[in-house]
């Protein structure tokens, strides 16, 4: 229950550091209380990983983060801007859902203590894997609300 609460919450945090709102300074603390959620997961089994980490965290991310969709109601009628809206949030979960999935498969031969770090890299598979795939899309992708941070210059040289 805890890690889920952590998910979501750092699900709704990330979203926040995107525009309109663009609080990119939440972008670190959202990505802690992922990996908090993730050492929080009690589950032994992957799907209740999934479950448990991975659906919060990606459906608290992209049904904001896509909401902007239901303005195609104004040229296809109401109930298919909404339809477009949730299935694009969800297509887009998938990605980040089966990434989750396979580290949680992996997590049995995994030492706990390098569970964060495997979820990084996890997570950087995943967003490759959706960059070049056959629906390309870095959509969601998290350096991006990180372009009007001060220090970029800095990380640059």
């Amino acid at each position: 229950m805890i890690a889920s609460l952590l998910a979501g919450l750092a699900g709704i945090m990330l979203w926040t550091t995107f525009p309109p709102i663009g609080a990119w300074w939440l972008c670190l603390p959202a990505l802690i209380l992922l990996l908090l959620a993730v050492a929080q997961a009690q589950s032994r089994c992957a799907s209740g990983f999934t479950l448990q980490v991975a659906a919060p965290f990606t459906l608290c991310f992209f049904i904001p983060m896509t909401y902007w969709l239901t303005t195609v109601s104004a040229y296809v009628g109401p109930t298919m801007g909404y339809a477009a809206w949730l299935l694009a949030a969800l297509a887009l979960s998938l990605f980040w859902t089966a990434g989750f999935f396979v580290f949680a498969l992996s997590r049995r031969w995994i030492p706990r203590l390098f569970h964060p770090r495997v979820c990084c890299l996890m997570w950087l598979a995943t967003d490759l894997v959706r960059a070049r795939g056959p629906w390309a899309s870095t959509y969601g992708v998290v350096w991006t609300p990180l372009i009007d941070a001060p220090f970029l210059p800095l990380w640059a040289s």
